[in-house]
């Protein structure tokens, strides 16, 4: 089954940027008809719309088979006037109208009381570890845990990306009962071993070297201070190699000071093709992280038939075979790291075997059997009254 949850119609009237609301432009300029056929050849099973607090774009094709009346729902925090958004899925003119009557305030809003339906939320950022990260400051990191905890507490249910993270908010002290691992994937046709493109990677850098990638933000909490020591240290122990750093941030002028004279190709963010391709032309993805709570970035590797090296704290270990698609290291052992590269250079047969594994794996992990894990989490009738058929409000 495939669903787009977030679609906007011509019945959107409030756009997001501040330029368009001033000249009265809507988000969008689509009927929902011509909305609900480009979804139906695009291989959607069902299709909503989920326009700024109105359900007039929905309403006009609710009639039609295999479509279901939503919103997104714009309430604010009544103490400084942030504003977050709540998709509310699968509702009838009446939750709307009780919706809108008390969106003003989120505290009013309390959905779960008021409309008897569930607030599920996912939790799928390590804002605590960032904030502890780039201000050095426990203080601010323990008071970013205690905001956390707050919110998410108010929460029937949480999806969380990994079981480290599950572990970790439950240590926390968060109920393990509202607490489900939802399934993530990978987009299997993007990221494929036939984009190797040498050529397009010609641009960057000499091709002929042995190819390390990153990917990703370009920033302390993602460790790269280890990838640099790392790195410096491979260059001195091995001739003809080369980093690839793909991203962009705000450690992104240290590390290239800190990595200048080596052989260190910073191509700045890059999205579709020219991502992929540099994926699929590289040799050895390697990923220092122990904030991620899952690492899209792995699976994409992986997926590009590219072996990887991840640390054993965070999501993304939970995303490759240790062994067959890639190795783990110690968190933070940059001695532990330097010899996974180094042990795989010297041995190109079993990087070759465990680059074939790892796209076999990915090719498991695929966006379609995520996405059918997912539905299927949702009408499964022993989360009790969290999810209904009848009722269903979603926290984004």
């Amino acid at each position: 089954m495939k669903i787009d949850l977030h679609v906007h119609s011509k019945f959107s009237t409030r756009p997001s940027q501040w330029v368009l609301q001033k000249i009265g432009c809507p988000e969008s300029f689509t009927d929902p008809v011509r909305l609900r056929d480009i979804a139906l050849k695009k291989g959607m099973s069902m299709v909503t719309i989920t326009d700024h607090n109105t359900i007039e774009g929905a309403l006009v094709i609710a009639h039609l088979p295999d479509v279901f009346v939503s919103e997104e729902v714009t309430t604010y925090f009544p103490e400084d006037g942030c504003k977050i958004h709540i998709l509310a899925l699968n509702i009838s003119e009446r939750q709307h109208r009780d919706i809108q009557r008390v969106r003003s305030s989120i505290f009013d809003l309390a959905i779960s009381q008021i409309l008897k339906l569930p607030i599920i939320g996912t939790y799928h950022t390590s804002l605590p570890q960032y904030a502890g990260y780039l201000t050095e400051d426990s203080a601010i990191e323990d008071l970013m845990w205690k905001y956390v905890l707050w919110y998410y507490k108010q929460m029937d249910l949480i999806y969380v990306p990994s079981k480290s993270t599950r572990e970790e908010i439950e240590e926390k002290g968060v109920a393990p009962d509202n607490i489900r691992l939802f399934p993530r994937g990978v987009d299997t046709s993007r990221f494929h071993p036939a984009k190797r493109d040498l050529q397009f990677l010609q641009q960057y850098m000499d091709v002929d070297a042995f190819k390390l990638l990153y990917v990703g933000r370009i920033s302390k909490e993602k460790n790269l201070p280890v990838l640099v020591d790392v790195f410096k240290e491979i260059s001195h122990a091995v001739e003809h190699v080369s980093l690839v750093v793909a991203g962009d941030g705000p450690y992104l002028s240290e590390m290239k000071s800190q990595l200048q004279g080596t052989r260190t190709c910073f191509t700045g963010y890059l999205k579709g093709e020219s991502l992929a391709k540099v994926y699929a032309s590289c040799d050895l993805f390697i990923f220092p992280s122990t904030t991620d709570t899952f690492g899209n970035v792995v699976l994409e590797a992986q997926a590009s038939q590219i072996p990887v090296i991840i640390t054993d704290i965070g999501g993304p270990h939970e995303n490759i075979i240790p062994g067959e698609t890639g190795i783990m290291v110690p968190a933070h052992d940059g001695a532990a790291m330097v010899a996974a590269i180094k042990s795989l250079m010297n041995h190109p047969e079993k990087m070759r075997q465990m680059g074939k594994a790892a796209r076999q794996y990915a090719e498991s992990r695929s966006f379609q059997r995520a996405f059918e894990h997912t539905w299927a989490m949702y009408m499964d009738p022993d989360m009790g009254p969290v999810i209904t058929e009848e009722d269903m409000a979603v926290a984004v």
